[in-house]
């Protein structure tokens, strides 16, 4: 009976590469004590593969990194949701935690922290982990169960890159893409290094939630001096009167406060039905409604009495 994921990594050659990586990087032990949980290991052309795209050919080991693979992203190949079942995954689109942390120590420890990865079934039946194939299942041992993937899983952006990326930027300088309300917003409030990840402070390692409104709605809800003020006020008064600029802050967190949330909320995780979500901080409470999955496979839903339009885009943070 194989009982670690060490050893059900040893008892086949298809998991060689794998398994060299992980011991490279220091993983066995934590490995070895792992139960409940359910690893996707790449195959060893995957893994060759990603480092010949890399020019990682080199076999040295640099700290936390080993030709290319860093132990975040192989601790991303866990999950540490359960022992996952093929049918959990042919279910439809759903977001799991993994044990990779959001800091740069690799390993997550506290549970609620890991970073989220998704699974959905494409239009061929076949199962995609963050879009990389999976391709065979119920590999066990009393750890937990394995499946087989054809390819690495790349860590995702962070909540700040996401948001930047999510619509392309014009070519004119004074366009910051359909978002930069959003990112104004969060720098305002003194957010920005915390959804980033380069910030200081506990907050900064932790998971979070956008419920990100585009430009055109920023509009639509307030008039031209409310959106100058809580975007600008924070800026325009740093220098002018201590009071007036905590007020301005304090005034452009409470409206952002609307749109974060402390820890990973995942409408898929919550279910249908009507949830009560952490804010961000310890302010109020924001209130999500999960609806029925849509033709486009995501889940429909409201936040505050506001539609979602896209649900679950996994980020780093």
């Amino acid at each position: 009976v194989l009982t670690t994921f060490v050893d059900l990594l040893s008892s086949d050659t298809r998991f060689s590469e794998f398994l060299h990586t992980v011991q490279r990087l220091g993983m066995v032990i934590p490995l070895n004590r792992l139960r409940n949980a359910t690893l996707l290991v790449p195959t060893n052309e995957a893994i060759r593969r990603f480092r010949r795209e890399q020019g990682q050919d080199s076999s040295q080991a640099a700290g936390s990194i080993y030709r290319g693979v860093a132990d975040s992203q192989a601790w991303y190949h866990l999950i540490g949701d359960g022992v996952i079942e093929v049918g959990n995954f042919t279910q439809g689109p759903m977001v799991w935690e993994s044990l990779s942390s959001p800091e740069s120590i690799g390993y997550a420890a506290e549970p609620g922290n890991g970073i989220m990865l998704k699974t959905v079934v494409g239009n061929n039946g076949k199962v995609l982990a963050n879009g990389v194939p999976v391709i065979a299942h119920n590999y066990s041992c009393v750890a937990g169960n394995a499946f087989q993937i054809d390819g690495l899983l790349t860590l995702p952006p962070t909540l700040w890159e996401l948001l930047q990326a999510e619509v392309p930027k014009s070519d004119d300088a004074t366009d910051g893409g359909s978002y930069s309300a959003m990112e104004k917003l969060l720098a305002a409030a003194g957010w920005s290094g915390i959804l980033s990840g380069s910030g200081v402070g506990n907050e900064t390692s932790r998971m979070h939630t956008l419920w990100a409104f585009n430009n055109q709605a920023f509009s639509s809800a307030l008039g031209f001096g409310e959106r100058a003020y809580l975007l600008y006020g924070p800026a325009f008064t740093k220098d002018e009167d201590a009071d007036m600029h905590g007020e301005a802050v304090e005034d452009a967190r409470t409206f952002a406060a609307g749109y974060v949330s402390s820890g990973a909320v995942s409408l898929a995780r919550l279910g249908v039905g009507a949830h009560t979500v952490p804010g961000f901080q310890n302010r109020a409470r924001l209130d999500v409604i999960v609806e029925e999955q849509r033709s486009n496979g995501d889940l429909g839903g409201h936040i505050n009495g506001l539609a979602i339009g896209r649900s679950d885009i996994v980020a780093r943070n």
